[in-house]
């Protein structure tokens, strides 16, 4: 069923086990979309189209377009990085808490019924008018 494991992030050594902490099944797959979301593209050398276009979204208004685009945006992204997983548009919710947008994505394992969700968090400050 869930047949997944990387590394945890931050890479965590254990010296006295002499080994590497390893994240499993649903964190696993959680630490994978929070990386492509908070990634910008063009940040990770040798893959220039990994990650997101998210911080485009910063210091501007949210708005029911603003979130339309942002939902597509986090859809793609993942779908094109997270090979694991299934979901649409409408497996996404944005919502804005004070100066950050909180994004929960539910999302199912392919090749099964097996639900999983995550949070992100994105920093989001107020647009300055002036």
């Amino acid at each position: 069923m869930l047949y997944t494991t990387s590394l945890k992030f931050p890479f965590i050594f254990s010296a006295t086990e002499g080994k590497t902490d390893i994240a499993t099944n649903f964190e696993s797959i959680n630490q994978s979309i929070a990386l492509i979301l908070l990634t910008g593209k063009g940040e990770v050398f040798g893959n220039p189209d990994f990650g997101s276009n998210l911080k485009m979204y910063q210091f501007r208004e949210v708005t029911a377009e603003v979130i339309s685009r942002l939902s597509e945006d986090i859809v793609s992204n993942i779908l094109a990085f997270e090979s694991r997983v299934t979901l649409s548009t409408n497996d996404v919710e944005i919502t804005q808490v004070l100066d950050t947008v909180k994004i929960t994505i539910t999302y199912i394992l392919k090749n099964s019924n097996v639900v999983g969700n995550t949070e992100v968090m994105i920093p989001m400050p107020t647009p300055i008018t002036i």
